[in-house]
Formats: structure tokens, sequence, C-alpha cells
């Protein structure tokens, strides 16, 4: 009876949205929440529909994936018709059969074979090939439905976003990397990081070419297939072109660093205009706004500044361009990690001079 009640709610639930989105567009994909898809799915659903549309064929649904009712496009004036059809049906079928059912009843003849019918209803459902997206998750909103079917035509998705133009730079990394998955590879566009569970003190440091003023920094770990495999108790650190003062004797040395929140905190609580101005021309701060910079931002033992940590998302950015010109950026783990790390973007943005 539960699933009864569920199924029907979600047929009226789909009408409703119909009814709110068909005079907001000229088409109408329905998707989920917990979908992957293939890179350029919207500009590949558009380019399909305007060539059927242009080729003079009269399509009623196209099918970008066979699961259910996943991307599934329609136009949107056909959207009247579903909404009525779902509405008078809704207590008889899941949403996917019914919609097969729209099909045997618009394109099927009564004095028909069934052979008839499917070539019929084969020239209004045109089939996208391969799919553009799958389904990921597990756990139905209906209490104890599990869903384990999956797209196969879909192509698996690294995730991997890769960055050709970052800063010159040299990349070394003491996490064992596994294959030809290299930390210079990520960096330099051509491949994805993956490391073999790092140790407290690990590091991936990427020392410039060149000093240079970071803008922002976009760090990226793991992927939908891989989604533990990612940076635990990790920062992010610079080291400035300009030398810090010695620490204080009771600060953290750098490898019993456990988070850079504090650090963040006190970033995010302090006025734009209270950061010590960096002159380019010179290439130095002064005296005063060293002794700013040093009493100010969490810094390690070995003259590095931490300026973010990974959250439980895998990710890693910010900017640092109030602190000048760096040498060098350190990706630093600071316990030991179970789980292997797999990096997938890498980007640094210098600003502009």
């Amino acid at each position: 009876m539960d699933r009864v009640k569920w199924r029907t709610k979600q047929n009226l639930d789909f009408a409703y949205l119909m009814m709110y989105c068909q005079s907001r567009g000229v088409y109408y994909v329905q998707l989920e929440d917990d979908i992957i898809t293939e890179p350029g799915f919207l500009t590949k659903m558009k380019t399909t529909a305007l060539k059927h549309t242009a080729e003079r064929k009269d399509w009623f649904i196209i099918d970008f994936c066979s699961l259910g009712f996943i991307g599934k496009m329609v136009k949107a004036v056909d959207l009247p018709f579903l909404i009525i059809f779902f509405i008078m049906f809704h207590n008889d079928k899941p949403v996917d059969w019914l919609l097969f059912s729209i099909g045997n009843v618009r394109y099927c003849r009564t004095d028909g074979t069934e052979k008839q019918c499917r070539q019929a209803i084969s020239r209004h459902w045109i089939q996208h090939w391969p799919s553009l997206f799958q389904h990921i998750g597990t756990h139905s909103s209906l209490k104890g439905k599990v869903q384990k079917l999956k797209e196969k035509s879909f192509g698996k998705v690294s995730g991997f976003q890769a960055h050709t133009d970052n800063p010159s730079a040299t990349v070394t990394s003491t996490i064992q990397q596994y294959k030809t998955f290299s930390a210079s590879g990520v960096y330099e566009g051509y491949t994805y990081f993956w490391g073999i569970s790092p140790k407290a003190g690990d590091y991936i440091l990427i020392e410039f070419t060149d000093p240079i003023v970071i803008d922002k920094f976009f760090i990226r770990t793991s992927n939908y297939e891989h989604p533990e495999d990612k940076f635990y108790n990790t920062t992010v650190e610079v080291q400035p072109l300009f030398k810090l003062l010695p620490p204080p004797p009771d600060i953290v040395p750098s490898n019993q660093l456990s988070s850079s929140s504090s650090l963040l905190m006190s970033l995010q609580s302090s006025p734009s205009n209270s950061h010590p101005s960096f002159d380019q021309a010179s290439g130095s701060f002064s005296q005063a706004d060293k002794v700013q910079l040093t009493n100010q931002y969490n810094r390690t033992s070995d003259g590095f500044v931490v300026v973010a940590d990974f959250k439980s998302t895998g990710i890693a950015e910010g900017s640092c361009a109030h602190l000048g010109a760096v040498k060098m950026l350190r990706i630093h783990c600071h316990v030991d990690s179970s789980k292997w790390v797999l990096i997938n973007e890498i980007y640094i943005k210098p600003k502009l001079k």
C-alpha cells in the first residue's frame, strides 16, 4: 500500500511540476538530484532537439537515458497532454509506464499489429546514444526501496578537469603515486593524481619558476567512483617572498597542525582594508607589515603560512593575494590516512599586474 501511495504522489508531483514549467521554456527535461552527467550535456540535448526539429521529424520524446523517467525530453507544447494524462491515471501506473501508455494511445492503431505499434512509437520516441545521464543513488524516498539499476551506455566520468595554463612550476610529492598518475600530471593538466595512503608529514610541493601573487587557488579531490579518496586533515600553505619573522615559542610545529579553522575565521572577521599592502613595484612589505603578517596568520615552523584546509567535500580553495608574491604552495598532510587520495583538479590563478 505504501508503494502505491508513493508512486501515486509522484505522478501528481510530476504533473504539478509540468504545470509550473509549461510556459517557461521550449523544451522540458525530467531529471533527478542523484544523477551524474556527461560533460556538455545541455549543449548536446539542445543540439539534438534542434537537429530533429530542423529535419522536420515529428518527435514526441527524445530519450537521453533509458532508466525510468530520467532524461526524457518533450516539447513544452506537449506538456498539457502529459499533465492531463498523468492526472487521469495517477492511481493506475508508475510514471514511466504511463509515459509508454501515452505512446500507445497516440501512435498505435487499434487494428494494427504489435510490431507496427513498436515501429510507430520508435519514429516518435527517439533514443539518444549514448546516454547522457547515470543514476548513482541507491536509496529511494520510499522506505525500503533500493534502486541498483545502472545505465549501461553511460560512459564513466572521471571528473578530471584539466588546467594547462597554471603558472610554470616544479612539482614534487612525497606521497607514493599509483602507476603514472602523478602530481605534476594533474598540475600540468594531462592526468589526475592518485596517491596511496598519505602519511602525516607527506606533502605535494609546487615551486613556482618565478614568484607569483595568487589571486585564486582551487584544489578538488575524489570522484563519484572513489568518493572517499580525498585529503583528510590537510592544509594548503604558501611561502611568501618576504621572510617571516621567527615564530613564537608556542607555535604549533608544521607536522602537528590539525586544522586551519582558526586562521580562516580570523581572515573572515578581519576587514579587507586591514591587510598589509604589498608593493608590487618594490616587491616588498614594510617592516611593520611584516610584523602584522607574522602575528596575524597561522604559520608553520618552516616558514609557510596556512591559507586553507580541505573540507569534507574534498575541496580546498581561497585567495592569498594579500600576502603578496609567494615562492611555493604546499599541500600538507597532518595525519596518517587509510584512504588513497585522488586529485582531479589543481587551478592556480595568478593576479594580473
